[in-house]
C-alpha cells in the first residue's frame, strides 16, 4: 500500500509548474498546458468519477531509454532535475480491472485476445509491445541512449508485425505483461479520524503505463509517482543530478529489509540491492531484524483495522529507534575496528571519539542537528 496526503497528491510547488507549461508535450509543437492536479484529479477521486481528459501527455526532454548493468533498461536524466518536478503525466496503455481478473488473463482465461488487445489504443501498443512479458524473460537491450520522447513516438507497425508473426500479442501475454509491469490505482480513502489520504491499493484495480513500467525499482527511489484512474504523474522526489537513474518504489518501502527483498523476489525475481538495502544487510543483525520484523507486524495489524491507540503505536516507534541506533553504533564501531587495523592506534581512537559523540546526542540535539542548527549541551 502507498498512502501520501491530498497536500502530497496536488504537488504544491509553484516554481516548478511554471517550468512545466513551458514545455513542449509528446508530439506537439505548441507549449504544454499544465494540468490542475486538483480540479483534474483529486476532485474526481472525491467525486467517484474519472481524472478530465482534457489535458495531453507530458513526457519530460530530461528523460532517457537506456540499458543500467545487472539492472536492465531504464530511466535516466539527461539534465537535473529539481525535487518536485515534473518528468512524466501519460495516459493509461490498458486498464486492468481486479487483481483476480488479471490473474486470469495471464492465465489464458477470461477474456478474448482480440477484446484484450483491441481495448489498447493502436498509437499506443508499440508502448506495450517493448514491456517486458514475465520475469523469466529479459527484455530487449537498448542500443545505445534513447531519448524517451522518441521512444513514445516509435513506429507501431514493425514491432506489432514481428509480435503478431511470433503468435502474439494473444491475451495471454497481455495478461502476464500487466501482472509484470502494472501499477496499483489511487483511490481518495476516509479516515476514521476524519481525514482522507490517496491510496493505492492493489484490491483497488491495476492500469498499466508502459512508459512509466521503464523506470526500475530503488527501496530510496528519487521519484514519486500516482497512479490516478487512466493516468500516471511522475515527479521528481529529490534533486536527481545528469546520468542518474530515475528510480521508484514497487512496493511499501517502510517494511523492513527481509519483508522487502522477500516480496520483490516473488514478485518479480530479483533481489535489491539497492544503496540501502546494502546498508541495511551490513547494519542489521540476525537478532534485531527479527525484532524489527515483529513490530512491523504489529503495525501491519493496525493498518489492516485502520485504527490504533496511540500509546501502542508510540511504543512501537520509540522501539524500533531504539533498535535503530543500537544497530548503527554497533556497525560503526565496527567499521573503527576495521579502521584500526589499517590505520594504526591514533587514527582508531579518532574515529572511536567521533562515533561516541555522534551516537551519544539526545534526541532535541538529533532534531537541531537535522534542522542545520548546532545542538546545545548535553
Amino acid at each position: 500500500m502507498t498512502a501520501i496526503s491530498v497536500e502530497q497528491a496536488m504537488g504544491g510547488g509553484r516554481k516548478e509548474d511554471a517550468e512545466l507549461s513551458s514545455c513542449s508535450a509528446v508530439g506537439a509543437s505548441d507549449h504544454y498546458v499544465q494540468p490542475c492536479w486538483c480540479e483534474d484529479f483529486l476532485m474526481p477521486l472525491s467525486e467517484g468519477t474519472r481524472p478530465s481528459a482534457k489535458h495531453t501527455e507530458f513526457v519530460s526532454p530530461k528523460l532517457e531509454v537506456c540499458d543500467f548493468e545487472g539492472r536492465g533498461r531504464g530511466l535516466r536524466l539527461a539534465v537535473e532535475a529539481v525535487a518536485g518536478e515534473v518528468l512524466l503525466v501519460e495516459r493509461c496503455t490498458f486498464e486492468c480491472g481486479s487483481g483476480a481478473a488479471l490473474r486470469a488473463l495471464a492465465q489464458g482465461r477470461g477474456a478474448s485476445a482480440e477484446a484484450s488487445w483491441g481495448a489498447v489504443p493502436r498509437e499506443l501498443r508499440h508502448r506495450a509491445l517493448a514491456l517486458q512479458p514475465s520475469t523469466d524473460e529479459p527484455p530487449e537491450k537498448v542500443c545505445g541512449v534513447v531519448p524517451l520522447r522518441a521512444w513514445a513516438r516509435l513506429d507501431v507497425s514493425q514491432a506489432e508485425q514481428q509480435k503478431q508473426h511470433q503468435g502474439l500479442p494473444s491475451a495471454m501475454w497481455l495478461g502476464k505483461a500487466a501482472l509484470t509491469n502494472a501499477m496499483a490505482v489511487a483511490t481518495l480513502v476516509e479516515n476514521s479520524d476524519g481525514l482522507r489520504s490517496v491510496e493505492a491499493l492493489g484490491a483497488s484495480g491495476g492500469a498499466l503505463f508502459a512508459l512509466g513500467a521503464l523506470m526500475n525499482h530503488s527501496c530510496a527511489p528519487n521519484a514519486s509517482r500516482i497512479a490516478f484512474p487512466g493516468w500516471l504523474v511522475m515527479r521528481a522526489a529529490r534533486p536527481v543530478a545528469p546520468g542518474e537513474e530515475i528510480t521508484m518504489s514497487y512496493i511499501d518501502v517502510r517494511k523492513p529489509l527481509h519483508a522487502r527483498r522477500e516480496e520483490l523476489r516473488s514478485k518479480w525475481g530479483f533481489v535489491c540491492r539497492c544503496e540501502r538495502c546494502a546498508l541495511e544487510e551490513a547494519v542489521w543483525s540476525a537478532k534485531d531484524a527479527e525484532q524489527v520484523s515483529r513490530h512491523w507486524e504489529r503495525f501491519q495489524e493496525m493498518l489492516a483495522r485502520r485504527q490504533c491507540e496511540e500509546a501502542d503505536l508510540a511504543r512501537i516507534v520509540s522501539e524500533t529507534s531504539r533498535l535503530t541506533d543500537r544497530a548503527l553504533e554497533r556497525h560503526l564501531a565496527s567499521c573503527g575496528a576495521d579502521t584500526a587495523g589499517e590505520s594504526g592506534d591514533s587514527e582508531a581512537s579518532t574515529w572511536r571519539r567521533l562515533v561516541r559523540e555522534a551516537t551519544g546526542l539526545s534526541s532535541d540535539q538529533r532534531v537541531s542537528l537535522c534542522a542545520g542548527r548546532e545542538p546545545k549541551g548535553q
